[in-house]
């Protein structure tokens, strides 16, 4: 159980970056580490999920028990339902009790963000993403503005992001994209979508 623990602070620890190929966890003056090369795989991986809706994750490839934690969300189990903070119950002694079983069901948080739902077997853990998002504002399609011109050394363009969203509308996202350059010693892009040709 100790090992979980440590297992499970980490976890609220990583919540911004959930993806990573191959951790070394230092947790407690514990050394655990985990690979996600693992046959442990968490079914689906991403899911997008409108506030209050519930979805089904399934673990496949594990090893002994699995563990399941969540940092915000309702879990059940079969038929035990789990609603406290943070998808773990706990015993007696006031040790965290992870849920186990093959599926859990995940119900998405009122508040809209990227969650991450976490199950763990005796040698790996696997990571789904979960969007929550309001239907309203789902993105339809987008189109980047000022893109296909063709740039001198040194001149400067600025980009526009519009988007259609499920609602019908139409937004400027230039200044809620992540703009990044895929070759930036010949062109940079700035936060606000203004690019620089250098080469």
């Amino acid at each position: 159980m100790k090992r979980f623990n440590r297992i499970l602070r980490y976890f609220f620890h990583r919540q911004s970056n959930p993806f990573l190929y191959t951790i070394l966890v230092v947790i407690l003056g514990a050394t655990i580490p985990v690979f996600a090369d693992s046959t442990l795989a968490i079914s689906p991986e991403r899911v997008s999920l409108e506030p209050g809706e519930s979805q089904t994750f399934s673990a496949r490839g594990y090893t002994g028990v699995l563990r399941w934690m969540a940092v915000k969300g309702n879990l059940s189990v079969a038929r035990r339902a789990v609603r406290a903070w943070p998808g773990v119950t706990m015993d007696d002694a006031g040790q965290l009790e992870p849920l186990e079983g093959a599926s859990v069901v995940y119900t998405a948080p009122e508040k809209w963000g990227t969650y991450s739902l976490a199950v763990i077997d005796e040698q790996a853990m696997a990571v789904a993403e979960i969007q929550v998002f309001d239907p309203d504002e789902a993105i339809v399609t987008i189109e980047i503005l000022g893109g296909n011109r063709v740039l001198r050394i040194g001149d400067i363009r600025a980009l526009s992001l519009q988007a259609w969203l499920a609602d019908l509308s139409q937004r400027d996202y230039t200044l809620r994209a992540d703009w990044k350059s895929s070759h930036p010693s010949i062109v940079t892009v700035n936060h606000e979508g203004v690019l620089t040709a250098w080469a």
